[in-house]
């Protein structure tokens, strides 16, 4: 029995089914400081600022949980602005005249604030056990360290040094967005045309009914890639400013048409990938399940 095999599938299903639970806390998350605000707001004259701001705290952290840390940071400022306009006299009005009510909010802050931080500091760690896992050798802590320094020069690099890096990511992103959908249209095509499931050890055999590679997915990938950085622009990104060259053929108003930021590309990578998969590919996959499965092979102890 292969115990491994067992355990990352359990894994795997584990995590599918904690996944929709996730997702109705990170909307409940996303909700807590409006919905927090009209409570508040409707028993004004029953609970006093001290709750208001613990209760905003609660949803600082709730945040931090399941969304990271810029969702919680994002609560964290909408948080203070919210206790200081409706709860913090003179209402509606970002001013405290009382400085115990200054004090409150600034409490606040800075719990929310180290509570973030506190996230961080574990992000740091996950990722570097992530650089464990992909072969450096060097102790927990210093894989760490090593992360946290990264991430460092980064944000210094970006607010400093590179104010214009949202748009060149923003252009990357999407550059690798188009790549992903013509990649993620191959494999939904084979997965749909699929009656079988996939044998798991032909997938790790290069003499497997799979093969090695495949010309056609990869062919269609790098083809469904091509026309699809076609169709999107990325004008804030100099490098990528080569992108959308297929507009003005396609009668789309060229890189400056109406079309312009609609990214077309994506979609066209995805269809395109999905069809070609579907049409030229069927009878490999029909011949693929006609297959017996190898018998499975006996590992010496």
């Amino acid at each position: 029995m292969d115990t491994r095999k067992g355990s990352i599938t359990h894994v795997c299903h584990v995590r599918s089914e904690r996944r929709p639970g996730r997702l109705i806390l990170a909307g409940l998350a996303a909700v807590f400081a409006p919905v927090a605000t009209v409570v508040l707001a409707a028993t004004r004259g029953d609970v006093n600022l001290t709750s208001d701001v613990l209760t905003f705290l609660v949803g600082v952290i709730l945040v931090a949980l399941v969304g990271g840390f810029i969702p919680a940071l994002l609560e964290a400022v909408a948080g203070s602005l919210l206790l200081n306009w409706f709860f913090t006299p003179p209402v509606h009005q970002f001013t405290i005249a009382d400085a115990n009510n200054a004090w409150a909010i600034g409490v606040f802050i800075i719990v929310a604030v180290l509570g973030i931080v506190g996230g961080a500091v574990l992000d740091i760690y996950s990722s570097g056990l992530a650089l464990l896992s992909a072969g450096l050798k060097i102790p927990r802590y210093a894989a760490a360290g090593v992360d946290g320094v990264i991430m460092l020069l980064g944000t210094i690099y970006i607010v400093f040094a590179k104010q214009d890096f949202l748009a060149q990511f923003e252009g990357f992103l999407i550059t690798v967005g188009v790549l992903i959908a013509a990649w993620c249209g191959v494999f939904l095509g084979d997965l749909v045309l699929r009656s079988k499931d996939y044998s798991d050890d032909d997938l790790f055999r290069n003499s497997g009914r799979y093969g090695d590679i495949r010309l056609i997915p990869v062919v269609t990938t790098v083809v469904a890639s091509v026309i699809g950085w076609g169709l999107v622009t990325n004008s804030g990104a100099s490098w990528l400013t080569w992108q959308g060259y297929l507009l003005g053929p396609f009668h789309l108003g060229g890189k400056t048409g109406n079309w312009e930021y609609a990214n077309l590309g994506v979609f066209a990578a995805l269809v395109l990938g999905f069809l070609v998969t579907i049409i030229f590919t069927s009878a490999q996959v029909r011949h693929q399940e006609e297959i017996d499965p190898a018998p499975a092979t006996l590992s010496s102890p």
